[in-house]
């Protein structure tokens, strides 16, 4: 499917998407942004759930290939519904199944979509606003 037909029908209909909530004894994992929309702003690893994917199944794809490890998938512990994207005009409508996940394999690595990786105690300044609203309603 063309990029612009992708985009189109996405501007339509919400996106559902899955984020993963990282603990680990020294705080919770985020990663720093490489791509947009939000570059350089710190995340909770997520995205896309594919049609016709299971959650479980989708996080545990987004864990491996976002942060380099394999999951535990535990509890859905909320949503985030994406009022805004970063500073940018907004041409999506994504809400997201927020999942705690626990390393049973792997280190903790960056991807092509954010390479820093950092493990939180507090939510930090630069942290994508939807995402840091949720943060501080569970931590």
């Amino acid at each position: 499917m063309p990029r612009e037909v992708f985009d189109e029908i996405y501007g339509r209909v919400p996106r559902l998407s899955v984020d993963l909530l990282v603990r680990t004894k020294d705080g919770f994992v985020l990663t720093k942004r490489d791509i947009e929309p939000c570059a350089g702003q710190w995340h909770m690893p997520g995205g896309t759930v594919f049609f016709g994917e299971k959650l479980v199944d989708a996080v545990r794809r987004i864990a491996a290939s976002e942060i380099g490890v394999e999951v535990t998938v535990g509890k859905q512990i909320g949503h985030v519904e994406y009022s805004s994207l970063c500073e940018g005009p907004q041409k999506t409508w994504t809400v997201a199944l927020v999942f705690e996940v626990t390393v049973v394999r792997g280190e903790l690595g960056g991807s092509e979509q954010g390479r820093e990786v950092g493990i939180f105690k507090q939510i930090p300044e630069n942290t994508i606003k939807d995402q840091a609203g949720f943060l501080a309603t569970i931590l």
